[in-house]
C-alpha cells in the first residue's frame, strides 16, 4: 500500500517489547539464563531465522506525576537526535559500554 512515505511495513504475527531504563538492563537480560531458556519455549512458534530488532527510546515528561526532563525555561534536556546518533555520541557509547 502507498502510504506517502517510504516506509516498509512489517509482515509478521508477534511482536515482544520492552522497556528499559539502559542498556546495563538490556545487556543483564541478554545474558540471563532464564531469558536464554525462552528460546526453547517460543521455538515453536518464532523463527529465529527471521528476528528483527529495533532499539529506540522514550522521552519522559512527566514522571510519578511530576515534570522531568525539561530545564526551568520549558526546554527539553534531552540531547537533539543528530548528537544522541553522531559517530562517538551517546547511542555508540551505550552500544559499546
Amino acid at each position: 500500500r502507498e502510504m506517502g512515505a517510504n516506509w516498509v511495513i512489517d509482515q509478521h504475527d508477534v511482536t515482544v517489547e520492552l522497556y528499559l531504563r539502559d542498556m546495563a538492563a538490556l545487556k543483564a537480560i541478554a545474558s540471563d539464563p532464564a531469558f536464554a531458556s525462552f528460546a526453547a519455549l517460543e521455538e515453536p512458534y518464532i523463527s529465529r531465522k527471521h528476528v528483527v530488532v529495533s532499539l529506540g527510546w522514550v522521552e519522559v515528561y512527566v514522571q510519578n506525576g511530576e515534570v522531568v526532563g525539561v530545564d526551568e525555561d520549558g526546554r527539553p534536556t534531552y540531547s537533539p537526535y543528530a548528537e544522541f546518533v553522531k559517530e562517538g555520541g551517546q547511542l555508540s557509547r551505550l552500544l559499546h559500554s
